[in-house]
């Protein structure tokens, strides 16, 4: 017989946690892990590691220390920093909790995406309103329902500065998803049905961590990959992926300055 823990309280997201993000936290910085610079006010999430290098190479970086040494200052962008934690919602959700403690006060998540939509093209932008939540991590912060959505106040400010740097963009749902290799005809040609542009791996925890905390939280992908045809072309090397994760970076930034007046 196997025993299973079966979660029968709906409402346990809004119960108090016995572990703390703060608590940790403490005791990592009280064990020798503070950091010693102030803490941003924007973090940008990235997810692919070579165009952390890219990034990296091309404008002026200061790497903190401490507890989030994979975190980089962008030098002329005070309050705003760079990270790149890997693929995944679970890892990513719990770093944003831990970013929360030490004070950063908004997260945009910016990285590839696969097109469930035939009208999609490699490098299309998609700004992301909401999330389909098809992984584990949402369920323990906010309420149960289908969808996470974006922090209003983030998607106006990342709606702006699309349109004033000038990138048209296609704003709608995402469905995120803990596994890349499990998606089914049966659910792609379900969410084509509902008009999901795209899916993806974070956006649905973070914005359900972002509502928990009362964090703001934006998430836009570029297309990398389609699977809209019932099989998968992917395109992750194509000069369109790479062409379209610098617009989002430079959207990114022109928020996270823009953003530094926005209350949560």
């Amino acid at each position: 017989m196997v025993n299973k823990l079966v979660m029968t309280d709906t409402f346990s997201h809004l119960q108090p946690s016995v572990t703390d993000a703060k608590l940790y936290l403490k005791y990592k910085m009280d064990n020798g892990a503070e950091p010693s610079f102030s803490t941003p006010h924007t973090v940008i999430f990235l997810y692919q590691k070579s165009f952390l290098s890219q990034v990296l190479q091309s404008y002026e970086c200061t790497q903190c220390d401490g507890y989030f040494k994979q975190l980089y200052f962008l030098d002329q962008h005070p309050g705003v920093a760079i990270v790149y934690f890997g693929p995944g919602a679970a890892y990513n959700a719990a770093k944003l909790e831990a970013l929360f403690a030490w004070g950063v006060q908004r997260c945009i998540s910016m990285g590839t995406a696969g097109a469930l939509q035939k009208h999609l093209q490699v490098g299309d932008l998609i700004l992301c309103d909401r999330a389909v939540r098809d992984e584990g991590v949402s369920q323990h912060y906010i309420a149960p329902g289908r969808y996470a959505d974006s922090c209003p106040k983030m998607l106006e400010t990342l709606s702006s500065a699309f349109e004033e740097l000038k990138y048209p963009c296609h704003q709608g749902v995402s469905r995120t998803l803990d596994t890349f290799y499990r998606q089914t005809a049966s659910d792609i040609l379900q969410l084509q049905k509902e008009g999901v542009l795209s899916v993806e791996m974070e956006a649905a925890a973070l914005f359900a961590v972002g509502e928990h905390l009362g964090m703001s939280v934006g998430a836009m992908f570029t297309i990398s990959d389609s699977l809209a045809d019932l099989s998968w072309d992917p395109y992750f090397d194509h000069s369109g992926t790479e062409e379209g994760l610098c617009k989002l970076f430079e959207v990114a930034l022109f928020a996270a300055n823009s953003a530094c007046t926005l209350i949560v």
